[in-house]
């Protein structure tokens, strides 16, 4: 059994082919059964980009960043290069969830979210492991160029604006 991409006049499509081995006629013939799984492969992938993706902050969950590191390490052996790992956890979150309510500590976290990869959008890829914990890695980068992205990142979260003007006193712990 073998997939197969093809051009039809439709479009890209993916089809399942699956030949078998028969006798007819007293010959030894082959008959095979061909499917289109297009649909079925275009949920898949939907199915597995959310398995990997935090939705609020649109970059990856626990699951899918701790699989992009595995890949990323072990690629760091096969190449003899180094990668930097950075955690950010946030400080007051709890309170700007408990004063103002979850939309706001959600807003927070997507404000929070989108300036991480702002400033690491041509070095770095981001995680958030759940809550207000955040991991970074850096790819390309040697130990001091990471370290002056890392300062940034930590000045950048000294305080936090949300959208409606109001100060929250969230800062970042890091390491």
């Amino acid at each position: 059994q073998i997939e197969l991409n093809l051009n039809s006049k439709n479009g890209p499509i993916t089809v399942s082919m699956k030949m078998q081995s028969t006798v007819w006629n007293n010959a030894d013939s082959f008959f095979a059964t061909v499917r289109d799984v297009s649909g079925y492969k275009l949920l898949l992938n939907k199915l597995n980009q959310q398995s990997t993706t935090d939705a609020l902050c649109d970059c990856f969950n626990r699951r899918g960043f701790m699989t992009y590191y595995t890949n990323q390490y072990e690629d760091t052996k096969f190449h003899d290069s180094k990668l930097a790992l950075a955690g950010l956890d946030l400080d007051g979150f709890k309170q700007v969830n408990d004063v103002y309510g979850h939309d706001a500590g959600d807003e927070v976290l997507r404000v929070v979210a989108k300036r991480l990869k702002d400033i690491n959008k041509n070095f770095g890829t981001l995680g958030r492991l759940g809550g207000d914990e955040f991991l970074i890695i850096f790819e390309g980068l040697v130990e001091a160029g990471a370290e002056v992205v890392w300062q940034r990142i930590v000045a950048e979260f000294a305080q936090i604006n949300d959208t409606e003007n109001r100060r929250y006193l969230v800062s970042a712990s890091h390491g």
